[in-house]
């Protein structure tokens, strides 16, 4: 299968005009999926361990208190875990902004737009589960929902941007 893939790249046979780029540069980036696919998780952890910094939910933070997040907790519990759970996700994604190339993630996004998302926020969710601060069921779906909202807008913003940035350039 991968014969016929590098065939179709060194081929002279042309996809549509508008989709040909985009189309090879999709199939190129496809053999280094596990490569891809391991930065990105790499950067998503980078981001969490930076987030931690601000959350006092793990006894992490800066110093004693809620620190940042204070702010929020003026509205209520629902807005803190509201913030907590867009600046984790939003940390990963930052960093992987930063990291990444933008046709990788284009990619990361293109073909795993669920796995993206889902599989970081689930993973801290069942470890905040877990955790002996006694956070209610509301609070853990705030968070959960203000964290794949942040994500999927952010890395569905940068994908747009990319794809037409790669359209009108080429």
């Amino acid at each position: 299968m991968k014969k016929d893939l590098l065939a179709f790249l060194i081929s002279s046979e042309a996809p549509q005009n508008e989709l040909g780029p985009m189309v090879k540069r999709d199939i190129q980036i496809s053999f280094r999926k596990k490569e891809i696919i391991m930065k990105f998780l790499g950067y998503q952890i980078l981001g969490a361990l930076f987030s931690l910094t601000f959350c006092p939910q793990f006894g992490l933070g800066l110093n004693t208190g809620h620190n940042i997040s204070h702010f929020f907790m003026r509205f209520g519990m629902w807005a803190c875990a509201a913030f907590c759970g867009a600046l984790f996700l939003s940390s990963g994604i930052l960093v992987a902004f930063l990291g990444m190339k933008g046709e990788e993630l284009w990619w990361v996004w293109r073909r795993y737009k669920y796995q993206a998302v889902m599989l970081p926020t689930l993973l801290w969710a069942g470890l905040m589960l877990f955790s002996p601060t006694g956070e209610t069921l509301s609070f853990h779906l705030w968070w959960m929902g203000a964290a794949i909202f942040t994500a999927g807008l952010m890395l569905s913003i940068r994908s747009v941007f990319y794809r037409s940035f790669q359209v009108s350039y080429n």
